[in-house]
Parts: C-alpha cells; sequence; structure tokens
C-alpha cells in the first residue's frame, strides 16, 4: 500500500524471471506515453519487491491513474514510480533515466520528512489564543513521533498523531496547539523521527535528490 491506494500486480523480476533474463542483463528501462522513462537496476528487483500495478482498489488503474500499467518502487520518489507505461527494455547497460543528463538524482530513496498544513504562513494571532499547528510526516521506516519548536531547536512541543498505518511507506497526519506567551513574531518548525531513530535535519542544502531540512511557518502574535 502507498498513500490511499491499494495497488495490485505482479512482481516484475518474477515476470523477467519467467520469460529469462540474460545473465548480462543489469537494468530494466520503463518508457512512458510521455516519452518520460526511468529504469530499476536487476537487483533493484530482486530486493525491493518492485511491482507492476495493473489494478487500483481493486479495479483496473483509470487512465487517470497511469493505464495501463505503474511501476511501485516501494520508498523512491514519484520519479521512480513512473505511469502511462507503454514499453519495457531489459538492457546490459544502465541506468537510462530522463533526468540523468541535468544532474537531478533519482537513485536516492525517500529520507525522513515533515510539513506543516497549518497555519498558512504570515498568520495572525492574538495573545492568549491556542493556535491549532497541523501537518504530515513520512520515512521510508515508519514515523514513531513528530515534534514542533518555536525557538530554533532550543525546546520541542510532542504533537499527536491523529492518523496513520503500521506501515512503511506511509503518511501519517498530525496536529498540536500551541499557546504563546508574549507577542511577537514566531516562526514554527517541525521534525519527524522513524522507528529506527533517524530523525529529520535541521538543514539539507543537497537540492539534486530532494531537500527534507525542518518546514517552517512564520505567525505575528498580537
Amino acid at each position: 500500500m502507498i498513500g490511499t491506494a491499494n495497488w495490485r500486480g505482479f512482481k516484475v523480476y518474477d515476470l523477467l524471471a519467467s520469460l529469462g533474463i540474460d545473465e548480462k542483463a543489469a537494468t530494466v528501462k520503463y518508457i512512458c506515453a510521455d516519452g518520460y522513462y526511468t529504469y530499476n537496476t536487476i537487483e533493484e528487483l530482486q530486493s525491493a519487491g518492485v511491482l507492476g500495478a495493473l489494478f487500483m482498489n481493486d479495479e483496473p488503474i483509470p487512465p487517470l491513474f497511469s493505464f495501463p500499467l505503474r511501476i511501485i518502487f516501494p520508498g523512491y520518489y514519484g520519479v521512480r514510480n513512473p505511469g502511462w507505461i507503454v514499453e519495457m527494455e531489459v538492457l546490459e547497460t544502465g541506468p537510462e533515466d530522463f533526468w540523468i543528463q541535468s544532474g537531478w538524482r533519482t537513485d536516492s530513496s525517500m529520507t525522513i520528512d515533515s510539513q506543516i498544513f497549518f497555519p498558512v504562513n504570515y498568520s495572525t494571532f492574538s495573545l492568549g489564543d491556542s493556535i491549532k499547528v497541523g501537518g504530515a510526516a513520512f520515512g521510508s521506516r515508519r514515523i514513531s513521533s513528530v515534534e514542533l519548536t518555536t525557538d530554533n531547536g532550543k525546546s520541542w512541543i510532542p504533537v499527536t498523531i491523529s492518523q496513520s498505518m503500521d506501515q512503511d511507506y506511509v503518511w501519517i497526519f498530525w496536529e498540536a496547539y500551541i499557546k504563546p506567551q508574549y507577542a511577537g513574531i514566531f516562526t514554527i518548525q517541525s521534525r519527524a523521527i522513524d522507528i529506527d531513530g533517524n530523525i529529520q535535519p535541521e538543514s539539507d542544502n543537497v537540492y539534486l535528490d530532494g531537500t527534507n531540512s525542518w518546514p517552517e511557518v512564520e505567525i505575528s502574535v498580537l
């Protein structure tokens, strides 16, 4: 399961094995209807259980969601989960990926991350207000907790996880209430922690494989 959809289909490696994989095979290239293309290595297919999805929520995948075939590569960004696939090629070389020439890295798995959905940036509140803060968090492993800070990490406020699933690769939703004790401008930041103890970093300045720095929202309390 990824997100709110149940995907069913075939394991890509099992399909290739049934057809016979040449010992020189290195990668499988997926070509999409719009010309986009990406890949999996044979090792990834073996170790990650990459799924060729034909059904979404027990129905054939509708055109809007990638008919006739979508690849589900658990723990990787959408660029490695292509849809509308019309052709697959087994190559002795590789990888062949649409984004390689641009410098973007697609070989990095998803990292632990959180987002703040509300309040919106630059919202204004009155002193004494109880301010509801909410968002989501994700990790290749399950998220165990999320924390907020309004003092740049000097102290942390635990949140309540309002919606979650006991599975990896699934977003969880969280919320908390804060009540500033004085007027001023506050920056709310969040960080997520997974079941292995990995903590979302304060700063991630390597942008070519995605960034997961603490998100922030600025509010004013009058």
